[in-house]
Parts: structure tokens; C-alpha cells; sequence
């Protein structure tokens, strides 16, 4: 992947991924969505079927106490969830915690790529 690796705002390095998967055909059939939702929160969700990732559903990250069932949706003041499902990676959180929604997404990439390069060797 052509990142920088000085790349450390989060956004920028978001931009940067972004712009290294389009081929010409991913960005026509995946991508990035980041949205606002009525918690207060955000939600950011990204294509990750391209090689080096895993697919599946997991967990990733839970911070505070998410919307959930249990609380009537309604998420505490500081609260943030990233899992993947299938071959998407899915985060969300509370008003303040974009960066850190990217910032898990980005730990993922990281992990994909040491893992790819145990497997090369």
C-alpha cells in the first residue's frame, strides 16, 4: 500500500488508503461511508474484501457502553464499537470519536499488512 507512513492524522491517512485501493473497478463497487447518527454519534463503514484482509464478524474494539438493546440504543456519553461483518469493517461511536473510529479501522490495516508479510516469508 502507497501510505505514508508519517501519514498520522487520522483523515489524511483515511484519504491516502482510500485513494490506494481505487483501481479503477473497487471504487465503482466499494468503498467509505462516514455518516452522522442520532445517538449523538458517528458511523463509518469500509469495504475491506481486497487481499491481506480476513473476512468474518468480530469485535475489534468496545469502549463505554454502546447503544444497545439492553440500554434502549442510547449509548453512554463516551462509547465507541468497531467490529467487522463479512468483508466490512463497521464503527461507531459517540460525537468525539471519529478519529478514534478511524484509528481502529487504521490498527486492522496495520495487522492485515504484518500478517500478509509473515506469510511471504
Amino acid at each position: 500500500m502507497n501510505v505514508a507512513p508519517d501519514a498520522t492524522d487520522e483523515l489524511e491517512w483515511l484519504q491516502q488508503w482510500y485513494a490506494s485501493r481505487c483501481d479503477g473497478q473497487w471504487e465503482h463497487e466499494k468503498g467509505v461511508s462516514i455518516e452522522t447518527i442520532d445517538n449523538p454519534g458517528w458511523r463509518v463503514m469500509i469495504d475491506i474484501d481486497k487481499d491481506g484482509f480476513e473476512k468474518g464478524d468480530g469485535v475489534l474494539e468496545v469502549v463505554g457502553d454502546p447503544p444497545s438493546e439492553a440500554n434502549q440504543n442510547i449509548g453512554g456519553p463516551d462509547w465507541m464499537i468497531c467490529r467487522t461483518q463479512g468483508a466490512r469493517f463497521i464503527g461507531a461511536g459517540d460525537a468525539g470519536k471519529l478519529a478514534a473510529i478511524i484509528r481502529c479501522f487504521r490498527e486492522k490495516v496495520a495487522r492485515a499488512e504484518l500478517a500478509a508479510k509473515g506469510e511471504a516469508k
